[in-house]
């Protein structure tokens, strides 16, 4: 007697018709949703989940100002430093991460939330600027321009974020029509001084051995790596071209 479960090449359906949830994960995962509509609430759900911290610090700020308690410590601009700085580099490796994903394990349903997952990097990486801007050294640029010549990591720091606009503003379907896809794709090679100055920003800064960053800097280098290797790869295979078809004679 069958057990009610199909074994084609399709999605595995319990005798209800419903898709079991771990089929219907690694099909997300491999392919992305099939409708455009589908397409557009992941990234949707995607944003949202991204903006959570965001809203949850305005929140906490919000209970800081109005003397209630609060969770950012005896110093908030501290503490909201360290926390957008490590969202920035997370956001910024899991962007990276997709590509990597998508090759390795054929997740190419990553690809749909590279755009978004970068996005979200920059919104962080602008928020840890601007906490220190305007509230760590309350715009004073004679105090500004002191950290850069004495301080390097704080120019490493401002190459990542300045490096990042010319991504986040080429990021619509528009710039890519206009750049070319080739162009484009030059460009966005930036994400990779982006990620080296971010993460040695991270690591300069460290008064002692600090887990998080070197976790941050070993996936990073984990990630170029693959990069790498995906990179000799593709150079011996156009090198090698196809292979000649043997035809019986």
């Amino acid at each position: 007697m069958p057990n009610g479960i199909s074994h084609d090449d399709g999605p595995v359906r319990t005798t209800a018709g419903s898709v079991r949830p771990a089929a219907a994960i690694a099909r997300l995962l491999r392919r992305g949703p099939r409708t455009a509509r589908g397409r557009r609430l992941l990234g949707r759900a995607v944003t949202i989940a991204g903006l959570l911290p965001a809203g949850w610090l305005v929140w906490q700020w919000t209970q800081a100002l109005l003397g209630l308690p609060h969770a950012l410590g005896p110093n908030p601009p501290e503490w909201t430093h360290r926390f957008t700085g490590r969202l920035a580099l997370e956001f910024l490796l899991a962007t990276l991460a997709t590509s990597s994903l998508a090759r390795g394990l054929g997740w190419r349903g990553l690809l749909l939330l590279r755009r978004r997952l970068g996005l979200l990097a920059a919104l962080y990486m602008a928020l840890h600027v601007g906490n220190y801007l305007f509230l760590d050294r309350a715009l004073d640029w004679a105090e500004i321009a002191g950290d850069l010549t004495r301080r390097p990591y704080i120019v490493l720091g401002a190459t990542a974020f300045l490096a990042s606009w010319p991504l986040v503003l080429t990021s619509t379907d528009a710039a890519i029509r206009r750049l070319g896809g080739r162009r484009w794709r030059r460009l966005h090679r930036l994400v990779y001084l982006v990620l080296a100055a971010a993460i040695a920003h991270s690591l300069w800064q460290m008064k002692s051995i600090e887990p998080r960053p070197v976790i941050f800097a070993v996936i990073a280098l984990v990630l170029a790596g693959e990069r790498v290797v995906s990179w000799r790869g593709r150079t011996r295979s156009a090198k090698e071209g196809p292979e000649p078809s043997c035809r019986a004679s």
